[in-house]
């Protein structure tokens, strides 16, 4: 091995993957500490869950995570909340049907994030992971589902707000 290409292989091994600094990012705003309280049912959740969800749909955004990756997954996410809401089944079928389809949802929000392989893209993913652990362990799926829906929404409706924002910095000039 030449040396240059020794040098990018020691560079590249020391610098953190974005999976990595993601889950630092995700330390360092509390994330899973955020979750608890936005999916608890006081005064003050449904602030920290709009809170939570402008830093992570701004940070997604700022770091490649594009709508249509966002999309491919909430799609899914609003069928299964059509679904579940307008069902005449029992209640306990319902349930039980949308914890598996939750708990399949791990898989492919983590396929989609190594698919991509962006900072924003881990970002998003590695949220929205801890989202479901705390839909999946509340105790209540009604509410959590309820809850993860909002969250969703939420971090849709800011990454396209970060996007906006952005576009319209560019169409005048900047950057």
């Amino acid at each position: 091995m030449n040396q240059p290409q020794q040098q990018r292989g020691q560079q590249s091994q020391s610098r953190k993957s974005y999976k990595d600094q993601a889950k630092d990012w995700i330390s360092q705003k509390d994330v899973e500490g955020r979750l608890r309280k936005a999916f608890g049912s006081d005064a003050n959740a449904a602030q920290e869950l709009v809170s939570l969800a402008q830093e992570v749909g701004h940070a997604s955004y700022e770091h490649g995570l594009t709508s249509n990756q966002i999309r491919n997954i909430f799609g899914m996410v609003k069928r299964w909340e059509m679904q579940y809401r307008s069902e005449s089944t029992q209640k306990v079928q319902q349930e039980s049907q949308l914890q598996q389809e939750l708990t399949m949802l791990r898989p492919k929000i983590i396929y989609a994030a190594s698919r991509h392989d962006e900072l924003g893209t881990w970002i998003f993913a590695l949220t929205m992971l801890h989202a479901l652990d705390q839909t999946l362990n509340s105790g209540d799926l009604r509410h959590g589902f309820c809850r993860f829906v909002d969250l969703f929404e939420a971090i849709l409706a800011f990454h396209k707000e970060a996007e906006a924002e952005s576009r319209k910095r560019r169409s005048k000039g900047g950057y």
